[in-house]
């Protein structure tokens, strides 16, 4: 079944930078929705965030690289401090989601149509959440 992991975020310069895997080959070039959630709600929410793809599915999982400028923290903190919060306060957490068919078609091909927090046009999406 296809996932996506999260396996790490931290700073690249002025930069939010998140590592993510992906085990099966998308059919475009993708794009990501981030969400970085905090102890009254959302604190940021970007969509269509360019990701840089490489490594294969066929070697057990496709790195992403995720990448924020500084000028998309509108979290009203500094990005170090919200790397802070995220590794240090539980109710802090960052959530990653990319879309595309080829996540859809899995999915199909393995009978599943919907699942927990899933509708069917939500089937192409496949979401990853630290921690």
């Amino acid at each position: 079944m296809p996932r996506l992991t999260v396996q790490g975020f931290g700073l690249d310069g002025a930069e939010l930078r998140i590592s993510a895997g992906l085990d099966i080959e998308p059919s475009t070039l993708l794009t990501a929705t981030v969400r970085i959630g905090g102890p009254n709600g959302d604190v940021m929410r970007r969509t269509g965030v360019p990701v840089s793809v490489s490594g294969g599915a066929a070697v057990g999982s496709l790195l992403l690289d995720i990448r924020l400028p500084a000028r998309s923290d509108d979290t009203g903190r500094p990005w170090p401090e919200v790397l802070h919060a995220m590794s240090h306060e539980p109710e802090w957490s960052l959530s990653v989601s990319v879309q595309d068919r080829a996540i859809g078609a899995a999915r199909g091909r393995h009978g599943i149509v919907t699942g927990a927090g899933m509708h069917e046009g939500a089937l192409d999406i496949a979401v990853g959440v630290w921690p």
